[in-house]
Order: C-alpha cells, then structure tokens, then sequence
C-alpha cells in the first residue's frame, strides 16, 4: 500500500485484490481515494468429490503446512498436540510439512515418547489423500491471512480447530457452526478435541456444514470467475494500448521500503549458516560487517 498505491503515481496499481474481508478493511478507504479499485477474492480451492468419515475408533486431527515457529508457532502447536494425545484415548494426531523446524517438531514427538500417536509425515505429494484419512484440522496460529490449508480441510469435511485470530480465520468460521475457535493452545484446546472427539453428530454436523462453506464461498471455479470478472471490469475502463511498446532506455525503479531492509536474500541467509560451521570465519565476518555498519553511519553523519 505504501509503495504501489500512496506512493509514486507512476508505479500505482490499476487494482488490490485482498483475500479476506479484515485485509479489505485496511485497504479499502484510501485505495478507493485514489481510484485504485478493490475487489475482495478468497483464494480458491478445489473441492474433492472424496471426503473424511468416521470410521473406526480413532479420531485424527491433521496440521498441514509450514513448519515455522514465527507466526505457526508449530513447537506449540506440537506440544499441545502431544497434550490432547496423553488425556484422550483413541485420538492420533500427525503433522505434515517441511520448515526450518522440523527438527524441533521431531524432537518433541521423540522426547515424548509417542511417535505411534503423534507422527510426523514430512512434505507430502496430495494434501487431499492426508485430510480424508482425518477428522479435524488444526491451526494455533500467532497470525494467519486466510489460510489455504483451513479451507481445503474444510472442503474435505474436516472439522477446523483454530486459535482465535482478527483476520480470516474469523470470516470463514462460526464457532460451533461450521468449525471450532478456541482461545489457548491449552485448556480450551482440550476442551474442543474431547469435546468433538466425543459426540459423533456434533462432528457430522459441524463437517457438513464445512464443507458447504467452502463448496458456496471460496470454490476454484467461484475464485476463477470472480478474477475474470475484474479483468473484464479493467479492461472496460482502461484505455486502448498504444500499438508498438518502446522500452524505457533507462529503468527508474522505487528505492528499498526502509521496513523490509532488514530482511535476507536466500543467498546471504545460506552463506551466514555455511559460516556458522566454522567458528573462526563466522567471527571474522560479523567483525568485518559491524566495522562497515560503523563507517557508513559515520560517512552518513558527515555528510
């Protein structure tokens, strides 16, 4: 928003497109202010003829996506699981995913003792061929936009477990409608899993109801047509295209956004962990980076 709608006109966009309706909010007032158009699409999923069933005595709750303390706070997320597996008979949960860490997710599960009821499956090739093989999707997220895993468990029939969230969560969940929100990661966590685990229509319901959430409102197909929608709709207020495109001899692109300079290209971050495996380099090179921090805010002082 900074850069491509409050900022230069030159580099404004034709459209912003947020996925939620709390994402909408932030942007709506001042995007339409400057005739940028807004158009709220929900990311879009596919809706499997396959769906999850009871069957059996075990109850299986599911995470899938990326392993992550930032944010997912997948640790948590994997001591609670390990919690609800050690007060309720008959219940298995398994995590699916790849992250910087995956090794404290094993590392949990190992120092548990309970890798046959907590597993760990890794990245898998079909979410899809996962979620029908469980009941309940869970997210104990910090923060989450409109979570794509939530909403493909959704119209799968699992039951979504999350932590309450100001964002998108909220939009597409109603308690004890369509899904469960629960306020920690311990003691009302419990509650809902027992409490789902235990009564069989409650689940049926509150699947059903899931995944007719996500058949009516966030389909592929119902996404798909809303984005040829506003194609359309900019396409009918632009004006024409000149016939022949002359490439600019010089390409004026935007200065850094001062809030994002702190993060890492890939190629820095994999350097600085190769580093750290010899002591003596990786000391080296923080000393040189701080003495060259240290001089260019002396220059800039001077200056």
């Amino acid at each position: 928003m900074d850069e491509f709608v409050n900022g230069d006109p030159d580099f404004r966009l034709s459209a912003v497109v947020p996925c939620s309706t709390f994402v909408e909010s932030q942007v709506s007032t001042t995007a339409t202010a400057l005739g940028v158009t807004v158009r709220r699409i929900a990311c879009g999923v596919p809706i499997p003829a396959r769906t999850a069933e009871l069957s059996g005595s075990v109850f299986r709750l599911v995470y899938i996506g990326r392993l992550a303390e930032e944010g997912k706070r997948i640790s948590d997320l994997t001591n609670a699981f390990c919690t609800v597996i050690q007060s309720i008979p008959s219940l298995e949960a398994w995590i699916a995913g790849e992250g910087e860490a995956r090794p404290a997710v094993k590392n949990i599960i190992r120092k548990k003792g309970i890798s046959a009821q907590v597993r760990f499956l890794g990245r898998v090739d079909s979410a899809y061929d996962v979620m029908t093989r469980c009941h309940s999707l869970v997210l104990l997220s910090d923060f989450e936009g409109l979570p794509i895993s939530m909403l493909e468990g959704m119209a799968t029939g699992l039951v979504p477990i999350c932590l309450d969230l100001r964002s998108g969560v909220r939009e597409a969940i109603e308690h004890g409608v369509n899904g469960l929100i629960v306020k920690d990661r311990g003691a009302d966590f419990l509650a809902a899993v027992s409490g789902l685990q235990s009564d069989p229509a409650k689940w049926q319901r509150l699947s059903l109801a899931a995944r007719e959430t996500a058949r009516k409102r966030y389909a592929i197909e119902e996404s798909a047509r809303q984005w040829l929608d506003l194609l359309e709709h900019l396409n009918r207020q632009g004006a024409a295209p000149p016939a022949d495109f002359q490439a600019p001899r010089v390409l004026r692109l935007p200065p850094h956004a001062e809030s994002y300079i702190h993060i890492k290209p890939p190629w820095k971050s994999a350097l600085e962990k190769n580093l750290r495996h010899i002591p003596p380099l990786y000391r080296m090179a923080k000393t040189t980076a701080a003495i060259g921090r240290t001089i260019k805010s002396q220059a800039k002082r001077l200056i």
